[in-house]
């Protein structure tokens, strides 16, 4: 057998497993038997010895078997609504990808910034941005690279390959960036609300995400563009036209009846979601943000048409591992909580954080760069329900640090495999691991202080 990373962990995650059981460590055996699977999940998951969306599924096996919890109360976390919230955004996505109206969008976009090469990284970025705060990041970033790549041809020649890395890995921060707007935008998000709801009882709808997610976005994607920039020469020659680009649309046509029927469904969906708290939540409360997402859903599938706009062969575009990914994670935050292991975790960590006033910008920094090698998803839900008790050790509302925790974990640009993003581009060929991680690591800092900035002035005043 060969010794790689990858056969190593495989073998490691268990006998870790054993040798946490049998040590002294003074926790109750529940607690015990959830920081021996985590340890298991987190080593299968850094070294991606097997799927992370299997591994994610180690809990319904390990959990029930040692006595920790039933596997009735188990499998309970894998169905959460806000999962079903996902997957009804999953389907709305596809729609949107299936009648070319994500391109449609983009190329209007790069088309209105102009061909400046400065404008371009803007149309880029805020494209990239904007549709990954409705389409899953993994998504918008294989959409926007041959795109992006139609357009680096044309680039002067001394300066292309140069610029043309710049343009790629701005689409991969972008939409990063993008999937913090909205509470879809990506699976942190949704593990936080859920767990806000499960650990705080507490109601975190759309509205309430956005007015942070959108500001914090759109300031991140802004400051990322000016430090992106000063690799930009001003003088750089491009052509005043890229024809590329208004032959694609011209090739597009108007809108067909598929994409004005998804289009007008997409906005109606946007704003229940929007006004749901704020306007009527209290006349209609049995609806939350998951049946508007699967309500969307079902009538997609239901519209009839010469071509439908989607049918169940759509399912095969769907990321179910995602799904599993986020059911996994939620069932170890609720089994760090039932027997007390975030509390024992806790008390091994406070004396790293000196005093309240550095307690966020410790927080921040740690997340992000523990993302640098973990799933942001998993990281989220295992940090989140720490991040709780921490702060209610030192006196801070722990809804406060939740949010700031999942905000966090989409922050991390420094290495292919820190976000799916990073590693599509990666793969892409236009960009190295030096580039990536000498300026991934100047964007880690702008969103540490972005974040810090925002969680002790703006998120306490929307959660209070």
């Amino acid at each position: 057998m060969q010794f790689d990373i990858k056969n190593i962990g495989t073998i490691s995650a268990p006998i870790f497993f054993i040798l946490i059981l049998i040590s002294p460590l003074e926790i109750e055996y529940g607690a015990k038997i959830v920081l021996a699977t985590t340890i298991w999940m987190i080593i299968w998951w850094v070294t991606e010895a097997i799927s992370i969306y299997v591994t994610a599924m180690l809990p319904i096996i390990l959990l029930p078997s040692f006595g920790v919890i039933p596997i009735s109360e188990v499998v309970v976390s894998y169905s959460d609504k806000i999962i079903f919230l996902l997957l009804g955004g999953f389907i709305i996505a596809s729609a949107i990808e299936r009648t070319n109206l994500h391109e449609r969008f983009a190329l209007n976009m790069i088309r209105v910034f102009g061909y400046k090469p400065r404008r371009i990284l803007a149309g880029l970025m805020i494209t990239a941005g904007l549709l990954s705060a409705w389409i899953n990041n993994t998504s918008t970033t294989l959409m926007m690279i041959p795109i992006t790549a139609s357009i680096i041809p044309y680039i002067n020649h001394e300066e292309r390959k140069r610029i043309g890395s710049i343009f790629m890995l701005s689409i991969a921060y972008a939409s990063s960036i993008g999937g913090v707007a909205t509470l879809i935008g990506t699976p942190p998000n949704a593990i936080f609300v859920s767990l806000a709801k499960s650990l705080l009882d507490r109601d975190i709808g759309f509205a309430e995400w956005m007015v942070v997610g959108m500001p914090l976005s759109l300031i991140s994607l802004a400051i990322t563009w000016l430090y992106m920039s000063r690799y930009i020469k001003s003088k750089m020659s491009i052509l005043d036209d890229i024809e590329i680009i208004n032959k694609r649309l011209r090739e597009l046509g108007p809108m067909n009846t598929n994409e004005k029927i998804v289009f007008y469904l997409f906005i109606g969906v946007v704003v229940a979601w929007i006004t749901r708290s704020i306007l009527w939540s209290k006349y209609i409360p049995m609806i939350d943000d998951s049946v508007i997402a699967l309500l969307a859903a079902i009538i997609l599938f239901a519209i009839p048409s010469k071509k439908r706009i989607i049918d169940w062969s759509i399912s095969s575009s769907i990321p179910w591992g995602v799904l599993l990914l986020i059911g996994g994670g939620l069932t170890l935050a609720s089994s760090f909580t039932i027997t007390g292991l975030d509390k024992w975790i806790t008390s091994k960590l406070l004396f790293m954080i000196p005093s309240s006033i550095l307690l966020v910008p410790i927080i921040t920094t740690f997340t992000i760069f523990m993302g640098e090698i973990m799933s942001n998803t998993a990281m989220a839900a295992l940090l989140i329900p720490i991040g709780a008790n921490i702060s209610t050790s030192f006196g801070v509302d722990a809804i406060v640090i939740m949010f700031i925790i999942a905000l966090a974990s989409s922050y991390s640009f420094m290495l292919p495999m820190s976000t799916p993003p990073n590693s599509i581009i990666f793969g892409s060929g236009y960009v190295t691991v030096r580039e990536m991680t000498r300026i991934g690591f100047m964007i880690n800092i702008f969103g540490i202080i972005i974040i810090t900035l925002i969680g002790t002035f703006l998120i306490p005043i929307i959660v209070s």
